[in-house]
């Protein structure tokens, strides 16, 4: 049983209060019953001076009481007031357990205790009264009406769980805003919390009553209360905790609160201490006129009218070199509303906590800067500076696929590189060897397995920033046996090939490149790993063909690739030996004709001057000079082969025939042989021979075919013939001496020799030619003497 409780025990509370009591003279006591401290200019200190026989003892001032402790020479007494004697109000709360557990008698007990705490109360004491189970409610807000409060506590009725720690800050809160300086809180419960019905937590609630000077009295029913929870409330906030085993108890002990509530001295002291909330250790001392002092011991707590912030200790105290959270720790009296955490005058979070990201900052000096608000308006600050170490570039780890099967394509082999500061330099290193350095994002490097042998390989890259700090990062990787890579430039598959395609073949291989070929064969090697292809279309037949690259390297790894062309159908080829375009000819002249192509040749045609065509069956034939006469000619020479293409060529030439000569005359008995007007070209041809023919050839270039869409120009049109004196439709003789005054259907000899009866001595006219001034119908004699 405590000091309250034997108060109404005149002789325990006497035994008390001696055994409390300061100095020589123990007959008095002095008993702090709370403080209100949420203004150190003005703390209001609530004591209780009762004599040996329980009374209160009246008519102190303010020279009568003291500070000790902690407080010595901080605190200054500005004024003491006396309730009951300056008739001071004093508003109190009384939050009172409904819950199952207060079933019927407690319950009828705690209501008749509630009705004589409001009867020892003065009528201008304002009291409100909240009830509690699984809810919280204000059964009756802050009123003088006592008749009203009394209905209230009647109609109370018990159910539901215990919501101790919500009732205990709702009655709190209430108090706060009670009509007088002077309050209090009395709780009543039987229990602890029950059932988790309660949305705040007991810290809380303690809370509340330290920061907001409240005292909470606190008396536990029966054996199963929440003790510590109850203790605690009331010591630190300077009140007083009441056991009552039974509730029979209850009466005495609202009565007890309700004589200290009206008998008690309010002792106004200006403290000068920091507003931080520390806690400060302290007495009370009175001493009376007769000589009687006594002392109560109290602890003040500085309230935190504007918020206060702190850092975790140390956690600026070397360069940050890792992410670093950064939580503030915040006291304040009030709920803080907002919190702002700014680097370098920028903010940058809103949150609770802050994480500095070292990364995301240059290496250096920075500024930290906290602000937080609270419900009130009040501003809290804090300042300060850390440092962030300089940190090497920050690289992505996945620049190259790491797999069981090796690297069989080229690749781009792209680094991720960033941090705080700006990246200068990327090196890539093959097996230790530097293969390139690139300075500008994307930092990219071209990985060729084709380059490699087929073993295990390293990737390393290595990561500069501005600030000269280096990241390397090291990577393995297989590269498998490849055959080799071709690139060919000037021949694509599917492509039309109509004339002569030259094409280049470059072979690439892991190990150097032993042969390179194709098939057909129309490639000449350039260098180890080159070829040359010329592709000529006359060499392919019309229509689809298939050519074959192979490349083949040291290791026995080949490469085929199938290329199909296209080959256009083309005119047969078509040359001439034996003479050349405008030549000029006075006998028969053997010509020899050379075609080919694609495709065997179908049909030879010759024509002369625009004339029928006659199909030749060799490969010559002969130009009949003398049959052609005199002048300009042309021949034409048709060629087709089996794919239905045709090539023709014209050959110019120039018949000049010799002049005729004027044989001896002979017998009249001499035999003739005539020569036929109409001598075909075939005949000529016999008629000469092939030693003449071999004479008459000659090796001057030979005329070219012409397809038969392309003409081949002449210097002379062929249809002109050479100027004579005889009509062009007059045959030509060929050395056949002039005709004499016989008839003109007597055969004319030619070259005949003269009968052997003739005198050898006689001279024989030779190739005498035929006077001009003849007409050219006149036969002309040969034998003139």
């Amino acid at each position: 049983m405590n000091r309250r409780q034997l108060s109404v025990l005149v002789a325990l509370h006497l035994l008390l209060l001696l055994g409390l009591s300061y100095g020589q003279d123990k007959e008095i006591s002095l008993d702090i019953i709370g403080i209100t401290s949420t203004d150190l200019q003005q703390v209001a200190i609530h004591a209780s001076v009762l004599d040996s026989s329980g009374q209160f003892i009246s008519g102190l001032r303010q020279e009568n009481f003291s500070v000790e402790g902690d407080l010595a020479g901080l605190a200054q007494i500005n004024d003491v007031a006396n309730i009951t004697d300056d008739s001071l109000g004093f508003a109190s709360v009384l939050v009172i357990d409904t819950s199952s557990s207060m079933a019927d008698l407690p319950l009828q007990l705690a209501q008749t205790a509630a009705r004589n705490y409001l009867s020892a109360l003065a009528p201008e004491d304002p009291v409100a009264i909240v009830g509690f189970d699984s809810d919280v409610s204000v059964v009756v807000d802050f009123t003088t009406d006592h008749a009203r409060l009394n209905q209230a506590i009647d109609q109370m009725e018990y159910g539901g769980k215990t919501a101790l720690y919500d009732a205990t800050l709702r009655g709190i809160e209430l108090a706060r805003s009670a009509p007088l300086p002077r309050k209090a809180v009395v709780i009543l419960s039987d229990g602890g919390e029950y059932g988790g019905v309660s949305q705040s937590s007991r810290e809380e609630s303690v809370r509340a009553a330290t920061i907001h000077g409240v005292p909470v009295y606190a008396i536990g029913l029966g054996w199963s209360i929440d003790r510590r929870f109850l203790e605690d409330i009331a010591s630190e906030s300077n009140a007083d905790f009441y056991n009552s085993p039974q509730p029979e108890e209850l009466d005495a002990i609202y009565g007890d609160l309700a004589f200290l509530f009206r008998t008690q001295y309010i002792v106004s002291l200006q403290v000068d201490v920091p507003a931080d909330g520390e806690r400060y250790e302290f007495w009370l001392r009175v001493d009376t006129a007769d000589g009687r002092s006594a002392r109560g011991r109290a602890r003040l707590r500085a309230p935190i009218p504007v918020p206060i912030l702190y850092l975790p200790e140390d956690v600026f105290s070397t360069a940050l070199a890792e992410n670093t959270e950064i939580t503030v720790e915040i006291q304040a009296d009030q709920d803080i509303q907002s919190i702002e955490y700014a680097v370098d005058g920028e903010v940058v979070s809103t949150d609770k906590s802050l994480i500095i990201e070292p990364e995301q900052q240059s290496p250096g000096e920075h500024q930290l800067d906290v602000t937080v608000s609270d419900v009130d308006g009040d501003i809290g600050r804090l300042s300060t500076e850390f440092e962030v170490a300089a940190l090497p570039p920050t690289v992505s780890e996945d620049f190259i696929a790491t797999s069981d099967e090796g690297i069989v394509e080229a690749e781009m082999v792209s680094v991720a590189a960033g941090g705080q500061t700006e990246i200068t330099q990327v090196e890539f290193l093959l097996d230790g060897e530097l293969v390139m350095t690139d300075s500008e994002a994307p930092f990219e490097y071209d990985l060729d397995p084709f380059e490699l042998p087929p073993q295990t390989h390293t990737l390393t890259v290595r990561v500069r920033n501005s600030g000269g700090q280096t990241t390397t990062i090291d990577r393995s990787f297989e590269v498998e046996a490849l055959p080799p890579r071709l690139e060919i430039e000037g021949l694509e598959d599917g492509m039309v090939l109509d004339a002569t395609l030259e094409a280049s073949i470059t072979a690439f291989g892991q190990s150097p490149i032993s042969s390179i070929s194709s098939n057909p064969d129309f490639g000449a090697p350039v260098s180890g790993n080159q070829m040359q292809l010329t592709l000529r279309a006359e060499d392919f037949a019309p229509g689809q063909n298939s050519l074959v690259i192979r490349a083949v390297d040291a290791a026995g790894m080949e490469t085929t690739r199938h290329i199909n062309i296209d080959v256009a159908a083309l005119p047969p080829t078509l040359t001439l030996s034996g003479i050349t375009a405008n030549a000029i000819i006075s006998s028969a002249k053997a010509v020899r004709i050379e075609a080919g192509g694609q495709t065997a040749i179908r049909q030879i045609e010759l024509s002369f001057n625009g004339g029928a065509p006659q199909e030749l069956r060799g490969d010559t034939f002969t130009i009949p000079a003398a049959e052609l006469g005199d002048g300009e000619h042309e021949a034409l020479i048709t060629v087709r082969n089996q794919g239905g293409e045709s090539s023709e060529l014209r050959l110019p030439f120039v018949v000049q025939l010799p002049p005729t000569a004027s044989p001896t005359p002979l017998p009249a008995t001499a035999t003739h042989t005539a020569v036929p007007a109409t001598a075909t070209m075939t005949a000529a041809s016999t008629a000469t021979s092939a030693q003449q023919l071999e004479e008459q050839a000659t090796d001057t270039p030979v005329p070219t075919a012409t397809p038969t869409d392309t003409p081949v120009p002449t210097a002379t049109p062929t249809d002109t013939p050479a100027p004579t004196d005889r009509p062009s439709d007059t045959p030509v003789p060929t050395d056949t001496p002039a005709p004499t005054d016989r008839p003109s259907d007597t055969p004319v000899p030619t070259d005949t020799p003269a009968p052997t009866d003739r005198p050898s001595d006689t001279p024989v006219p030779t190739d005498t030619p035929a006077p001009t001034d003849r007409p050219s119908d006149t036969p002309v004699p040969t034998d003139t003497p």
